[in-house]
């Protein structure tokens, strides 16, 4: 559409009805005919502070009881509480956040930590899935663990911890919607929802 100047993109919660006045992301993004852009919403500095984060291996993982790495996953075996541990550089006062795959669990709970110190903990898993947690730092948290109580068992895998900056979106599942507008605000139909995961 020749008439095409801008467009306005709009973060909605998952499931809830887009309201303009309510999502909108910042100001409408001017673009040009013919061309591709890129759109990032939130912090594009952050990384993956784990590392090892796949277990492909057990490189830098300290294994507590009844760990073991194997087959591109960490999987705990039923029987005793063991902690899953990896050093981490973290900073007293800040937030991290992050997620895990769970896989084959049939009972217990497997819960994120901060280890070190005092210890901080996050809401215990108790469920397959992909889970998401957020934990904020203390003075002297050195290591990033999951502790698996007596009767966890299962696998996990996907590991992801980062820091939260001042440009860090919300945690959660979000509806994107895309506006086409000309140069004097008009709009044409709305895109989406498209559907992402924000960790």
């Amino acid at each position: 559409d020749p008439s095409l100047s801008r467009l306005q993109i709009y973060r909605a919660p998952s499931g809830v009805a887009l309201d303009r006045d309510v999502h909108s992301v910042g100001s409408p993004y001017g673009v040009t005919l013919s061309t591709t852009m890129t759109f990032i919403d939130g912090d594009a500095t952050r990384s993956n502070l784990l590392p090892n984060s796949t277990f492909d291996d057990a490189t830098g993982a300290t294994l507590g009881t009844g760990w073991a790495v194997a087959g591109g996953v960490a999987t705990h075996t039923a029987g005793s509480a063991g902690t899953l541990s990896q050093t981490v550089a973290l900073t007293g006062g800040k937030t991290y956040r992050g997620a895990l795959v769970v896989a084959g669990r049939t009972a217990g709970d497997l819960t994120p930590k901060l280890i070190g110190g005092t210890d901080q903990s996050a809401t215990s898993i108790s469920a397959d899935g992909v889970a998401y947690f957020a934990i904020e730092a203390v003075a002297g948290n050195v290591e990033f663990g999951l502790t698996a109580g007596t009767d966890f068992d299962g696998n996990v895998d996907a590991l992801v911890l980062f820091e939260v900056s001042a440009n860090s979106i919300p945690q959660g599942t979000f509806d994107y919607y895309i506006e086409p507008q000309n140069s004097a605000g008009g709009a044409g139909p709305v895109a989406g929802p498209f559907e992402t995961t924000v960790v």
